[in-house]
């Protein structure tokens, strides 16, 4: 074993230790990495005046002082395999300034297990530990308290009597005084006489307080019993009364399964303590829909709200409105697009069947026109150098196609007056349903006013005033029909004996399908469609065509125009009156810049949706 180099003596709290580097990487002797660390543990742990700690692996010599590292010494080891031997040295550093306070190297035989743990202990024992301690007592002991006494004993008995004479037999008496009289009784109470000494109360305690009640027992003083100790609530010695968990003489209350006070006046229901599974205290909780332990599924609602109002409507849409249900299109799909044409053919949608289904080539409901070889309407296969051939296609330039005939067609009644209808009763039908499929383009005259720029800091505002009104023209349509007219309406009858209309179109009228809704298309001057504005008293709308997010709604348009149905006539109302309306809103700068021209197109409200979106992707 090497000799002992101790180079300073101070006093240290914490002693850092962490496993010894194994230099020749043997693995025969790798355990000693851990287990050198460890003896120091397992010896020194139960040591008052140092506290043992792990700390990571760090070269002393290379650190600055480190935060968690503080008042201590910290031990850097390492061993190897040479001859036969095992050779360890260690090292103790100040973690504060990284000083070297001690090192020790001492070897064994590699086959001496005994020999590597009892040296590294005698080191440590040796070199380390004394650096925390402030003294040593008569026996070597760190910090032990064993003194020498007067006859200069280690740990002897001998003292000094109180007139300096050692092992003499002179005492001090209770008042501080060298072989005097003065005597201190059991109460610490120190004087001459013994007639004043303190007595044992019933509880034993001298000059205690406790004492016996009226029902022969000791209480108060030091005992812990109260002096109605042994009666009962109602004061009777030995009563059978008795005061419930609640603190009520002959109460009710009592302590349940789960150390709980309940009944009684308590207040507590008798299961309190209890979780919904009838563990006491236990984790078991009610779900916001009464389950225990439940996950809140069995009363959530389509949106997985626990007791929430939300309804998926049949197209799966999840909300708390009615309003908004997707409806049956005609061909009993929930959601769907078809819808009935101007010849009452359901169409379009999964149908699978054309917008045009049911009318012939002129735009006649179940008409006899036909195409010819030519592509002409009701043509005579006369083909001429203005027809055009394309993949055995003729299609003739100059045709326009109407839903049933020209817009500028008449329809001819019988009326009061005597004169003649020029049309069979069968024409007069189609003449009105021509009428009806005329609405759209022909009912209502638009007129846009000037518009007013209000210029905000980032937007525009824009005020546009728009009248609407009954177009004149398209009133000479109904020249012939009985007219009853007054100062705020136009009524035109034609009576059911002169018109042959089906059970559906009745249906159509009553449900009020014709009624328009105006849209105000908002476009760049590449005929691009910015955004659009609809004005309609529904209000909502379930647009799912590109860009639908671009569409602002208004309920300030009222229709000027109805059909009514009746058993002797048909009835078609007109209010005189125009409607002016000012559309309000506000752009930002860079959208107002992109924005070219507006114009104004008329759709069926019932089939907004749809019609919208043929509109836009047929001209857009």
């Amino acid at each position: 074993m090497f000799p002992l180099t101790l180079e300073k003596n101070s006093n240290y709290q914490n002693l850092y230790i962490m496993d010894f580097y194994n230099i020749s990487k043997d693995y025969s002797i790798q355990h000693l990495s851990n287990k050198l660390p460890q003896l120091i543990k397992n010896n020194f742990s139960q040591e008052s005046y140092l506290t043992i700690l792990d700390a990571p692996k760090v070269i002393p010599t290379a650190f600055t002082k480190n935060p968690n590292l503080e008042n201590g010494i910290i031990i850097n080891g390492k061993y190897l395999l040479a001859d036969n031997f095992i050779i360890v040295t260690f090292a103790a550093y100040d973690v504060d300034t990284w000083d070297k306070q001690a090192s020790r190297t001492y070897s064994c035989d590699v086959n001496d297990e005994e020999c590597v743990e009892k040296a590294f202990l005698a080191c440590i024992t040796e070199d380390v530990i004394p650096l925390f301690c402030s003294y040593y007592d008569c026996l070597g002991e760190c910090n032990g308290e064993t003194k020498i006494d007067c006859l200069g004993q280690c740990a002897g008995n001998a003292i000094n009597d109180c007139m300096g004479i050692c092992n003499g037999k002179s005492k001090v008496d209770c008042k501080d005084e060298c072989n005097g009289r003065a005597l201190e009784d059991n109460c610490g109470e120190c004087d001459y006489t013994i007639e004043n000494d303190c007595e044992n109360d019933c509880n034993g305690i001298w000059g205690g307080d406790a004492f016996i009640n009226v029902c022969g027992e000791c209480v108060e003083g030091n005992t812990g019993l109260n002096i109605s100790h042994g009666m009962d609530c109602l004061g009777n010695c030995a009563g059978d009364s008795f005061v419930d968990c609640n603190g009520e003489c002959n109460g009710l209350a009592f302590i349940n399964d789960c150390n709980v006070c309940v009944g009684g006046n308590t207040g507590n229901i008798i299961t309190l303590g209890f979780d919904c599974g009838g563990a006491c205290f236990g984790d078991s909780f009610l779900d916001q829909c009464g389950v225990c332990n439940g996950d809140n599924s069995s009363c959530a609602d389509c949106k997985g709200i626990p007791n929430g109002n939300a309804i998926a409507d049949n197209c799966g849409n999840c909300d708390h409105s009615e309003s908004n249900d997707c409806m049956q299109d005609c061909n009993g799909d929930w959601g769907g697009n078809a819808y009935l044409n101007t010849c009452f053919v359901c169409v379009e949608g999964n149908t699978g069947l054309q917008a045009k289904n049911g009318m012939d080539c002129d735009g006649v409901c179940w008409g006899n026109a036909k195409v010819d070889d030519c592509g002409i309407c009701n043509g005579n296969n006369v083909c001429d150098k203005e027809n055009i051939i394309d993949n055995n296609i003729i299609i003739n330039k100059d045709v326009k196609t109407f839903f049933h005939q020209n817009s500028n067609s008449k329809v001819f009644f019988k009326n009061s007056s005597g004169r003649k209808n020029n049309s069979t009763k069968g024409q007069s039908t189609l003449n009105l349903y021509n009428i009806v499929d005329n609405l759209k383009d022909e009912l209502y005259s638009v007129n846009i006013g000037d518009f007013q720029e209000i210029y905000e800091s980032n937007s525009v505002l824009l005020k546009i005033p728009i009248t609407y009104s009954i177009n004149r023209n398209f009133m000479n349509n109904f020249k012939y029909a009985r007219e009853s007219n007054n100062q705020d309406n136009v009524i035109y009858k034609f009576p059911n004996s002169e018109i042959d209309i089906s059970e559906d179109f009745e249906k159509y009228l009553s449900s009020m399908k014709y009624q328009l809704v105006p849209v105000l298309f908002f476009s760049d001057m590449n005929d691009n469609i910015l955004f659009m504005m609809i004005d309609s008293w529904k209000g909502n709308y379930n647009f799912t065509f590109k860009d639908s997010e671009n569409i602002i709604i208004k309920n300030k348009f009222k229709t000027l125009f109805s059909i009514t149905p009746g058993e002797s006539s048909l009835q078609f109302n007109f209010d005189k009156a125009p409607i002016n309306n000012e559309y309000k809103f506000s752009l930002a700068n860079d959208k107002y810049k992109e924005l070219g021209y507006m114009f104004v197109k008329f759709f069926n409200e019932h089939s907004l949706e749809s019609d919208i979106y043929h509109y836009i992707i047929n001209n857009n």
